[in-house]
């Protein structure tokens, strides 16, 4: 049983890595360029779906058959649907089609895409150094931890003010769903109010969300809060995306998304400490509540010392 937890866990691991956000939002940036954000937002939809789906019909397999047939038919389907896909359809960049990237043709984007040619791949260090690499890093991180933290104890939450216990599950499919709709309108959003703008947006969201949860309110409000928190929390992927790429541009966009992942994954994990440590030491989750709504204030100040211009090989400042 050890050498499968093994196996498997590695297995997943890499494939989370090589299919996850990275690469999926690399590649989305190298292809478009008018309606970045918009086709962001619809790439990110996809996870958020097959979330919501997989789980009910791989259930449904293991029930009709056994967990190994599930994962069984599960490798069938990703050998006959996704990797001809990859294989045949996929592709880097739209020069290897011999096309040009979506809004080539408008003069603002020819231009920009103009400069993105001629600037060279950074190198870790030119990423490292960058102003912008601290600031989106951190600032995500404040955002994911504060939701995550939350979301995760959101049960727990439901239960401590006494509630039914269909409410905890209730409030997290708000959630899920209203990410759904977060991914879509504020990743085309931001195509015209501006990424920075659009970041302020999910943060304001998500602190509205977490100051109604710590005040510990009726169902309504805690539904309207869920709904919040979902529009802020499937709002920030393509931000995350389009900000990453603005500034490090689309050759090093991978390189400067994979290097950033550190650095938000040290700043969320906390969030579950604090969450456990404020019920555990006050009966209550109003104060780790409170402690988001300080990071996510700090995230919100952070931004103004964001320069979007794109970084400069060998450039302290970002």
């Amino acid at each position: 049983m050890l050498h499968f937890v093994f196996v498997f866990a590695i297995s997943i691991a890499a494939a989370n890595i090589m299919l996850g956000p990275i690469t999926g939002q690399a590649i989305v940036s190298r292809w478009f360029a008018g309606s970045r954000g918009k086709a962001l937002g619809i790439a990110a939809v996809g996870s958020s779906v097959g979330g919501l789906v997989l789980p009910i019909v791989v259930s449904g397999w293991i029930d009709l058959w056994d967990w190994r047939w599930a994962l069984r038919a599960l490798s069938v389907g990703v050998a006959i649907f996704v990797l001809p896909f990859v294989f045949f359809v996929l592709r880097d960049f739209p020069a290897d089609k011999g096309l040009q990237p979506e809004g080539a043709n408008d003069p603002d984007v020819q231009a920009a895409l103009a400069e993105a040619a001629q600037a060279p791949q950074l190198s870790t260090r030119d990423i490292l150094s960058a102003r912008a690499y601290w600031v989106i890093g951190i600032s995500f991180g404040l955002l994911v931890m504060s939701y995550s933290g939350f979301l995760s104890n959101v049960g727990l939450y439901s239960e401590s003010l006494g509630l039914a216990s269909d409410v905890g599950p209730r409030l997290v499919f708000l959630v899920s769903l209203f990410g759904l709709i977060g991914k879509l309108a504020l990743g085309a959003a931001t195509d015209r109010i501006g990424l920075r703008l659009g970041l302020w947006i999910a943060l304001g969201l998500a602190a509205v969300a977490l100051g109604v949860f710590s005040t510990e309110p009726g169902e309504a409000a805690m539904a309207a809060a869920a709904c919040c928190l979902g529009l802020a929390a499937g709002g920030m992927l393509p931000v995350w995306a389009g900000l990453t790429a603005c500034c490090f541009g689309t050759a090093s966009f991978g390189r400067a998304m994979g290097l950033m992942s550190p650095v938000v994954a040290g700043l969320v994990m906390p969030g579950f400490m604090i969450a456990g440590w404020s019920a555990d030491s006050t009966g209550s989750f109003s104060t780790a509540l409170h402690i988001y709504i300080v990071g996510l204030g700090i995230s919100t100040a952070l931004l103004f010392a964001l320069n979007l211009d794109p970084v400069e090989p060998s450039s302290q400042v970002g």
